[in-house]
């Protein structure tokens, strides 16, 4: 029976941790921009033809963005957009962005 000794051991464990402490700072760095969840959010919701005043169409209804809401904690990062329909109606985007990519 093979036992590992302390230098094994600790040389496994530091290994682990660098191997996290490499993936935490890809994560930091690769976070989708503001633009790239913006035309995602537009091609994925049907939601075309926004103009300067927030005003776009979805679904031949005029719609308009009400608010947003991102929040950046470094490892991924989570965004919010809320449109209201002329009657009233509101419509909420929510997605998360890690690694550069927006699911």
């Amino acid at each position: 029976m093979h036992f590992l000794t302390f230098i094994e051991h600790k040389l496994i464990i530091n290994s682990i941790l660098c191997s996290h402490f490499k993936l935490v700072i890809i994560m930091v760095f690769t976070g989708p921009s503001d633009e790239k969840f913006e035309k995602w959010a537009m091609k994925e919701s049907g939601i075309v033809d926004c103009n300067s005043e927030g005003e776009c169409i979805k679904d031949n209804k005029k719609i308009r963005f009400s608010s947003s809401h991102m929040c950046d904690n470094g490892i991924f990062t989570s965004y919010e957009m809320n449109y209201v329909y002329d009657n009233g109606q509101m419509t909420t985007l929510r997605t998360l962005g890690i690694l550069g990519v927006i699911f």
